[in-house]
């Protein structure tokens, strides 16, 4: 079924109605994502937005990326509770913040 047939046949709610058909040549590929994510239902949503959260892990940083989104690429951390206030205590005596701060930076480079 294509997308202009998909749209005509979901039926819009009553205050709202139902996006315009338009070719698809004259679509952008945001708009017509758009529309087949108006007609999902919460679950489709729910594994499309794991889709797209796990297809983002695999892009490139972009240049310039900020300290959130290159935290965000980093693999959870198993560790206890304290461990951020208590990390020399499980990294061991001859830890010291240096060598932890290089780890951590050399974990989170491309």
């Amino acid at each position: 079924m294509t997308i202009q047939e998909r749209i005509q046949t979901v039926p819009a709610p009553e205050s709202e109605p139902l996006p315009e058909v338009m070719p698809l040549e004259e679509m952008s590929t945001k708009r017509m994502i758009q529309i087949e994510l108006d007609l999902m239902t919460e679950e489709q949503l729910m594994v499309a937005f794991n889709f797209i959260e796990d297809f983002m892990q695999t892009q490139p940083l972009r240049e310039g990326a900020t300290i959130m989104e290159k935290l965000r690429r980093m693999p959870p951390i198993d560790a206890p509770p304290d461990f951020s206030t208590h990390w020399e205590r499980y990294l061991g005596e001859e830890a010291d913040t240096e060598s932890v701060v290089a780890a951590i930076a050399k974990e989170t480079q491309p």
